[in-house]
């Protein structure tokens, strides 16, 4: 199940338009990025973090590469960081309705 499956199933966005639904999905994306650069970050030495802002601007690929060698447990922190923030949003929801 990719992301926008999983966010219309786990936050019910059916009913809302296509455009409602692609601004919470660019939301959620823009988030879980920010959730899992900030606990990336408190991981690397002071070293990797200027060789990783050296690679900003690069391929995702070379990025994705000096992550996974790096930082042990990646996909663990983005796992748990992607469970978190859809909490957060169901949350949300909740309280709006």
């Amino acid at each position: 199940m990719d992301l926008t499956q999983l966010l219309n199933k786990e936050l019910g966005l059916e009913n809302l338009s296509q455009e409602e639904k692609e601004k919470i999905i660019l939301r959620f994306g823009e988030s879980l990025l920010k959730r899992i650069i900030f606990r990336v970050f408190q991981s690397l030495s002071e070293q990797d973090r200027k060789n990783l802002e050296a690679l900003q601007g690069g391929s995702e690929e070379s990025i994705n590469k000096f992550l996974t060698e790096k930082v042990p447990g990646l996909e663990k922190i983005r796992e748990e960081e992607s469970m978190s923030l859809m909490n957060d949003f169901k949350e949300f929801i909740e309280e709006t309705k």
